[in-house]
């Protein structure tokens, strides 16, 4: 009975956390300059540059904030995927 709640909870809560966790691992290490991406706390800004733990976003003219990758949580949608 305990084998059974055991993979139970593996394939509800463990399995799930670690395909997130290695999705978003993929995400960072696929930023390039050009990608537009929304942070954690809601920036919303075209990726400047790239460093080893950090990138530089462009939020408006000239204004660039720089960010640790981490706080990268995705990809903007653009108007050519939405249709789609």
């Amino acid at each position: 009975m305990i084998v059974a709640i055991m993979a139970i909870f593996y394939f509800l809560m463990v399995r799930p956390q670690n395909k997130a966790r290695n999705q978003h691992q993929a995400l960072l290490a696929g930023l390039k300059k050009g990608d537009r991406v929304v942070t954690d706390g809601g920036v919303l800004g075209q990726i400047h540059s790239v460093e080893e733990d950090r990138v530089v976003v462009e939020v408006g003219d000239r204004v660039r904030i720089p960010f640790l990758k981490e706080s990268v949580k995705g990809l903007q949608a653009t108007a050519d995927a939405a249709k789609e």
